[in-house]
């Protein structure tokens, strides 16, 4: 199977902007842009397959997928610090794929207070299973965790 480059090259709507991969964890990555942006997104892979085009047969080998603008706010994110980065790939570790769909479903974790962290551009917020904040993502960074 063919693994993210470390480095990549942006193009079409982030051309010009260089991604570098600065964490990895089983299953996603932290990469940080050369706009001092961070990527966050879990492990994804496309089956390896071959398909028949206009009578011509092509075939697609086995790789890790980077994610598509599409998939922000699915399976990846964009965060501000690499502290909210860190805190959704450690969100990411503690949640289990629902095998009928995308979404992650939060474990029990010893009343954890902190369920999971939502970024999606310059809005981030930490939000409980019923969606209302309970601590912003600054707060975690002032030390405000109780």
């Amino acid at each position: 199977m063919k693994i993210i480059d470390k480095t990549i090259i942006g193009k079409g709507d982030v051309k010009g902007i260089t991604f570098t991969r600065i964490e990895e964890a089983e299953n996603g990555y932290i990469y940080k842009r050369s706009d001092d942006l961070f990527e966050v997104f879990e492990k994804r892979t496309q089956k390896e397959m071959t398909t028949n085009i206009n009578g011509q047969e092509i075939y697609f080998e086995e790789k890790e997928l980077y994610p598509n603008s599409n998939a922000f706010g699915i399976w990846a994110w964009e965060c501000t610090t690499l502290a909210n980065a860190q805190i959704r790939l450690m969100g990411m570790q503690k949640h289990e794929r629902s095998p009928k769909s995308s979404i992650n479903i939060p474990l029990q974790r010893d009343n954890a207070k902190i369920v999971d962290t939502c970024t999606r551009k310059s809005t981030s917020m930490i939000f409980s299973l019923t969606t209302e904040p309970i601590l912003t993502c600054e707060q975690i960074e002032r030390g405000e965790v109780e």
